[in-house]
């Protein structure tokens, strides 16, 4: 279970893999923010997240964090290790990168596993470009951020402006940065309404020794691969509509593209 450390002007929270995989496997579907301290509280007893910083700030750091990585593998010298979930590449190169992207300073030779399933919430903005420039905006305060172990909530509790006629430079920038977001958080509550039946489902197929099953996961992991390595089709896949994408995948695994 994960932690908070709360004081006064703290107002932290330290993701677990499981928190993460299980806020990704939501899909940040549209919603009502404000229902879910009842919903998270029903579902992960003593979870202690909230919506209210805890998600939209983790949302906003995964989301940042996949499109810097996505950028970064759709350039020369940087590769993908599908087993291991993380990024390659030579030092030089990465420490060039960091410069201009200063939140992919803790992405080489990290794992990031929830890449493929953001991929499938973010790539079809990242290929209409639809969401560009939110990367580089957030990056310095992701940056930040994970210094501190997911420093979370300072923002949401700061802001209030003594003076409401007039809003301060900062609540400006704050407004901008919330709402690109809202429309990804707004109702994760009923998402998260069916993230154990999900979360059981995946330990059964874990724990399996089905023939099938194995082969099935092979052939997902060739695929995903696939997509990784070469950006062009990642960005077709991306872009066809939900009822082709079976199929396109099935004939990149027999060869016939």
């Amino acid at each position: 279970m994960s932690s908070s450390t709360r004081g006064k002007g703290l107002n932290k929270h330290f993701w677990t893999e499981v928190e993460d995989a299980a806020l990704t496997d939501c899909g940040f579907k549209n919603g009502y923010l404000q229902k879910l301290d009842a919903i998270l509280e029903e579902k992960l007893p003593g979870c202690g997240l909230k919506g209210d910083p805890h998600i939209g700030s983790r949302v906003k750091t995964l989301k940042t964090k996949w499109s810097v990585l996505h950028d970064m593998l759709c350039l020369s010298g940087f590769g993908w290790d599908s087993g291991a979930m993380k990024l390659i590449c030579d030092k030089s190169v990465f420490e060039d990168c960091v410069k201009k992207r200063p939140a992919a300073s803790d992405l080489l030779n990290k794992p990031f596993p929830h890449y493929y399933t953001l991929g499938e919430i973010y790539g079809r903005d990242r290929a209409t470009r639809a969401n560009a420039g939110n990367a580089d905006d957030n990056e310095e305060e992701v940056r930040q951020e994970d210094n501190l172990n997911v420093n979370l909530g300072n923002d949401s509790t700061n802001k209030v402006s003594a003076n409401k006629s007039a809003p301060s430079q900062a609540e400006n920038a704050h407004n901008r940065d919330t709402g690109g977001m809202n429309s990804s958080v707004k109702v994760i509550a009923e998402s998260l309404a069916g993230m154990i039946p999900k979360l059981d489902g995946l330990i059964n197929v874990l724990s399996t020794q089905d023939k099938e099953v194995a082969d099935l996961l092979a052939k997902k992991m060739k695929a995903t691969n696939m997509l990784a390595t070469k950006p062009e089709l990642l960005r077709v896949f991306f872009n066809m509509p939900n009822s082709m994408k079976k199929g396109y995948v099935l004939l990149l695994l027999s060869g016939d593209m």
